[in-house]
């Protein structure tokens, strides 16, 4: 009778294929890219979203000005650029203006001192998401719909006025550009109001 061998390369192999098998489902997009809706009162707004996992930024264009968002959450850091003026205003994530420019900063912002129930999962875009429900008081402020996958939520509804909402569409990998989220060495760095902080010296 004929003694069957068995490799152990090839047991390795299928070994490791099935461990690849089952971390597929979990691994997600990776790095992303998307447009972004941002509507406020009527007002729609679109934006590019450019997501490493660790940061994000937005770039948008509108009332002939151009600016770029970088929002880093890992160091409570948002700068805010006017590519036009090449001016630079730095904040921490949880500052105003961040709520002011960024939708995500502007929810955690009120989830501090709110209520934040979740309420399930649905399917928003193509992603499962945590649906999240953000009261202060019994007053429901927003709902979310957050992607583990992105982290990063797919859709916010804003509950204080009409047609107030954030959502991502045309979701698609990309292949990170670090530059996007480099402030460019000649931006002046000016406060909220707009003024540098630090000035040139006069000519003598």
């Amino acid at each position: 009778m004929k003694k069957t061998i068995s490799n152990p390369n090839r047991n390795f192999q299928r070994y490791m294929l099935v461990m690849l098998l089952l971390l597929i489902p979990f691994t997600g997009i990776g790095q992303w890219q998307a447009k972004m809706y941002n509507s406020i009162s009527g007002s729609e707004k679109i934006y590019r979203v450019y997501s490493n996992l660790d940061q994000y930024c937005y770039s948008f264009s509108e009332d002939e000005i151009s600016g770029v968002v970088i929002v880093s959450p890992g160091i409570n850091q948002t700068a805010i650029l006017n590519t036009d003026e090449k001016m630079v205003h730095y904040t921490s994530c949880d500052g105003m203006m961040s709520s002011m420019n960024d939708p995500v900063q502007a929810y955690n912002n009120y989830k501090k001192n709110g209520e934040e129930k979740v309420i399930g999962t649905e399917t928003i875009a193509g992603y499962e998401c945590i649906k999240k429900e953000l009261y202060q008081g019994d007053q429901k402020l927003f709902t979310q719909w957050f992607s583990e996958k992105l982290k990063f939520p797919v859709r916010i509804e804003g509950h204080f006025s009409e047609n107030a909402y954030m959502q991502l569409e045309n979701i698609q990998k990309w292949d990170v550009n670090p530059s996007v989220f480099i402030v460019p060495a000649d931006y002046i760095e000016v406060d909220e109001e707009l003024e540098p902080l630090n000035p040139p010296l006069p000519d003598k």
